[in-house]
């Protein structure tokens, strides 16, 4: 991943007041996480919370719209999510990650990443920082209809979470969000922080993020698997999918995965 996109992102004080980004803590009891992760796979949202972020989570797009001719866009679908960072004159990714839970993790262009969680996480991270402000504004989640207009919102100093990368947030915070659209499934924000805005689209329509059909050759492919040393102290490591050197699509490496 390149310096200018891990500036652009690990920078969270962009929004949602000043944060920094750490591993993983103990917050969280293994109860606890067994019973989220039953019901989100990347996003966890806030303790106590019926759903994570109070069903906000549940999208199939959530494009995010900051400062400047980039934005973030992140799509799920069957378990799978989709996270890239667009350059909107041309609308290409310009960093492509897609999560397979139970494969691995891919990335296009092959050399915009190392085989590391990463830059999948600081794409995450900012997905995960709009779902919260949603589910602080709208506590009923995304299936109702919202007045058009706008509100102050209130949050507390928390952690903001995305697969295993940890968002501190240090101050309570207070937003402007300004409901520009909205019905069941579908709905346009404005949030207004000091000087700073962001818009998010959000959509709950579920949309395949890679097809099928697609083959695996332009990707750098990070498979998931179980690493293990011998008695003789030599290491191996077995990917967690069969024969994976062999395969040459995602829908093979969906097959694999009873999809």
């Amino acid at each position: 991943m390149n310096n200018r996109i891990i500036a652009s992102l690990v920078l969270c004080s962009s929004f949602l007041g000043a944060c920094q980004t750490t591993g993983s803590t103990k917050q969280w009891s293994m109860q606890e996480k067994l019973s989220r992760f039953s019901m989100q796979t990347h996003h966890w949202g806030q303790k106590g919370q019926y759903q994570p972020n109070n069903g906000w989570s549940e999208y199939g797009l959530l494009r995010i719209e900051l400062d400047g001719p980039e934005f973030i866009e992140l799509s799920q679908s069957n378990g799978e999510l989709l996270g890239q960072i667009i350059v909107d004159q041309s609308g290409k990714g310009k960093l492509v990650a897609l999560s397979v839970p139970g494969a691995g993790i891919f990335y296009q262009p092959k050399n915009s990443s190392t085989c590391q969680p990463d830059a999948i996480e600081r794409i995450g991270i900012y997905g995960e920082m709009a779902l919260n402000y949603l589910a602080n504004a709208f506590p009923n989640g995304p299936n109702e209809q919202f007045p058009l207009g706008k509100m102050e919102v209130r949050g507390p100093a928390t952690e903001i979470r995305f697969m295993q990368a940890v968002a501190h947030l240090k101050k309570p915070w207070s937003a402007e969000i300004e409901v520009k659209k909205s019905n069941p499934g579908n709905h346009v924000v404005e949030i207004t922080e000091g000087k700073r805005k962001l818009f998010l689209y959000w959509v709950r329509e579920k949309q395949e993020g890679v097809d099928s059909g697609s083959s695996l050759e332009p990707w750098l492919t990070c498979w998931s698997g179980v690493r293990s040393r011998s008695p003789e102290g030599e290491t191996s490591f077995k990917t967690r999918i069969e024969n994976a050197d062999s395969l040459s699509t995602f829908g093979e490496v969906r097959a694999q995965l009873g999809r």
